[in-house]
């Protein structure tokens, strides 16, 4: 497919699937904040283009842990823009995930340490 057909069924899913839980109690964007907004959705959407320019031309293994920093961005953009920060919470889950993945493999099967596949 090509990068702009991903982009917008992308955009159009995304758009699709949040839009019921908006209806009711949806308040209009402050004038100070839509500045940002648009800035946020400009700068989003062209690093999303070229990442899917990126999975087209590359090696997926090589791109994949780019997409992980969605998260650190994400986490920093909140702080930056909104004052808003990681929780308690949000650590232990994510520790909890880091473990799971690490002991288990897709199948839910314990790894052991002479695997071969994870290299214990």
């Amino acid at each position: 497919e090509r990068s702009s057909t991903v982009l917008f069924t992308n955009m159009l899913f995304s758009l699709v699937s949040t839009d019921p839980f908006v209806v009711g109690q949806w308040t209009p964007i402050a004038t100070d904040h839509m500045v940002t907004f648009i800035l946020i959705s400009v700068v989003g959407t062209v690093a999303h283009w070229f990442l899917t320019q990126a999975f087209r031309y590359s090696d997926v293994s090589l791109l994949a842990p780019f997409e992980y920093t969605r998260l650190v961005w994400a986490i920093d953009l909140g702080f930056w823009f909104w004052g808003d920060g990681p929780t308690r919470v949000m650590f232990d889950r994510s520790l909890a995930h880091y473990w799971h993945r690490s002991t288990y493999d897709t199948a839910g099967t314990a790894r052991t340490p002479d695997d071969e596949k994870t290299g214990w």
